[in-house]
């Protein structure tokens, strides 16, 4: 991707042991909220960035994989904040994903967000 034409968003999880760039060519206004389990309980807002858009800039190998056999989530071990995924189910299945959250610079509670039925999944609790 040619970064001369395109928007800079710079990235992170909360503690900074993970940092990342994107390049846009435009303003992010819009995230998709899925409403698998995982989703839900994580409360995850994704942007679908083109290939060749996100490029990592700091990795401390903090980041630990959860697999749930619908999402592949990535999140920092020592923080907790959740920083990339791919859905291996439903309408987003594929997609390499970035959570909406942890761009500096994009309030979540500013944009608006499309809503993807995810109608196959159901968070399971255990009885105490």
């Amino acid at each position: 991707m040619d970064h001369a034409q395109t928007r800079h968003y710079d990235g992170n999880c909360y503690c900074g042991s993970f940092r990342f760039k994107l390049f846009l060519t435009s303003e992010i206004t819009r995230a998709i909220s899925c409403t698998c389990g995982v989703c839900t309980k994580k409360a995850y807002l994704w942007l679908s960035p083109p290939e060749g858009s996100f490029e990592m800039t700091k990795d401390d190998g903090r980041l630990v994989e959860y697999d749930s056999g619908v999402l592949v989530d990535k999140f920092c071990d020592h923080c907790g904040t959740g920083v990339v995924g791919k859905h291996r189910k439903g309408p987003l299945e594929g997609k390499f994903l970035v959570n909406v959250r942890a761009i500096q610079g994009v309030n979540p509670f500013r944009i608006e967000y499309d809503i993807l039925p995810y109608l196959n999944c159901t968070i399971y609790m255990k009885d105490n």
